[in-house]
């Protein structure tokens, strides 16, 4: 079989592209694709696009990553693993040390939490690409402090049990006490600041089980928006479908835009991470794919096309939420 060409590869890209809906493996092909065009470009000595390449392999990574096994339900393993891949490539991305930093708190493994907390912190100033946003900024920060109480906490507790004659106590059980209320009271406000909800003009904070409540006691006639710590999901009068990271962007720009700021190709573009802006073809192909998903939970005809612009048509109140630290625009 006569080895690809790097053309051939571009080629594979675009079709991959195009299949990511129906394909089980995600985006596992595509990033594969992208790091075999790499290499390919690399031996073909054109170091200029290899290094193109190479960013477009990040970003998928760092954005797509937690999709690799399906594009509609995020995998901790392979967000990880993902993350990893790309600060491998280019370790000045502040968001991909959040993320990981986020992934380890869910772990109880603080100890490399608060190391990637800090490693977000410390390239933010300089990082051309993936910098955090000032909210992300704020959490990576509380997020740091109360990784690094878990630790001092957890040494504290295996000093405690060393028999050592003459030994030095750094802190007295008042000062543990202390520290404690400072951790119980930083991990507090962030679970109470976990999500944010939108309402037309109104935005407010929630915890994961108020989001739950606002979900299921939701006013009929009502459609939601929701960008979980696995899916994302679109709901309407007791119906919900799950929907891919991308979709789950459009929609929400959708929801949100106007006539100054309508959605066009360009636009779509940039919610999708394509450069330039996306085929005509495939512009109409993402608004109808879309459309189909919403008739499924009872929102029918509610996208309109017109001039290349689509607009979010119907007379339907809609919820939107999501984590208060998550970039979807």
């Amino acid at each position: 079989m006569p080895k690809r060409t790097s053309n051939d590869l571009l080629e594979e890209i675009r079709e991959a592209k195009g299949n990511l809906e129906e394909e089980k493996g995600g985006y596992s092909r595509l990033i594969a694709l992208y790091r075999e065009l790499r290499q390919q470009l690399r031996r073909e000595n054109d170091r200029d696009l290899a290094e193109d390449v190479e960013k477009r392999l990040i970003y998928y990574l760092v954005e797509y990553g937690p999709y690799r096994k399906t594009v509609y339900r995020k995998d901790e393993k392979a967000s990880i693993d993902s993350l990893k891949q790309a600060l491998h490539f280019e370790d000045h991305l502040p968001l991909a040390h959040y993320r990981l930093g986020l992934l380890y708190v869910r772990r109880g493994r603080f100890t490399e939490a608060g190391s990637h907390f800090s490693k977000a912190v410390e390239v933010q100033g300089r990082a051309e690409r993936f910098p955090l946003n000032e909210r992300q900024l704020y959490y990576a920060h509380l997020y740091l402090i109360a990784s690094e109480l878990h630790v001092l906490q957890d040494v504290h507790e295996k000093m405690n049990v060393l028999s050592v004659p003459g030994k030095y106590e750094p802190f007295s059980s008042s000062d543990m006490a202390g520290l404690y209320e400072k951790l119980q009271a930083t991990e507090s406000y962030l679970n109470d600041h976990a999500f944010l909800k939108i309402t037309g003009e109104r935005k407010e904070f929630l915890s994961k089980e108020e989001v739950e409540e606002t979900l299921l006691h939701k006013k009929r006639g009502t459609g939601h928006l929701y960008v979980g710590d696995e899916t994302i999901e679109v709901g309407f009068d007791g119906k919900t479908e799950e929907i891919s990271r991308d979709d789950g962007k459009i929609l929400y720009y959708l929801l949100q835009s106007s006539r100054e700021e309508p959605l066009d190709a360009g636009v779509m573009a940039e919610l999708t991470g394509e450069e330039g802006e996306v085929r005509s073809t495939t512009f109409r192909q993402r608004v109808k794919r879309l459309s189909r998903l919403l008739e499924e939970v009872g929102l029918t005809d509610v996208l309109a096309m017109e001039r290349g612009i689509c607009t979010f048509t119907a007379a339907v109140p809609f919820i939107i939420v999501h984590r208060a630290d998550e970039q979807l625009h």
